[in-house]
């Protein structure tokens, strides 16, 4: 990993697609601990897991990001993941969605 991710706040990203769609928001902050990357939410909750295939895909937040998202994004960093089918917010385990879904250097 390149980035510092320890202590650094991020936003995920999760959508059905690449265009956006469905898009919804995990704010929190990033804990490094014995090679995994967890992401404390910042709502409360469990801590989340963000696999392997995700965690080198975490990123600085550009301004053309929070353009195109069009919405407040105060975090450093974030991780855009993609997930086939349906995402329904209401007592989703994102460990488990995490884990299921894919980056951009997968899907570019």
């Amino acid at each position: 990993m390149a980035l510092d991710l320890h202590g650094r706040s991020c936003t995920v990203l999760l959508s059905q697609g690449r265009t956006g769609y469905g898009l919804i928001l995990l704010v929190g902050t990033l804990r490094v601990a014995g090679g995994a990357v967890w992401i404390l939410p910042k709502e409360g909750g469990d801590a989340v897991l963000v696999p392997p295939h995700l965690a080198g895909e975490i990123e600085p937040i550009t301004d053309e990001l929070r353009e195109r998202v069009e919405r407040q994004l105060d975090s450093e960093l974030c991780l855009r993941a993609y997930r086939p089918g349906g995402i329904r917010r209401k007592a989703m385990d994102w460990t488990k969605v995490l884990a299921e879904s894919s980056g951009p250097s997968t899907t570019e």
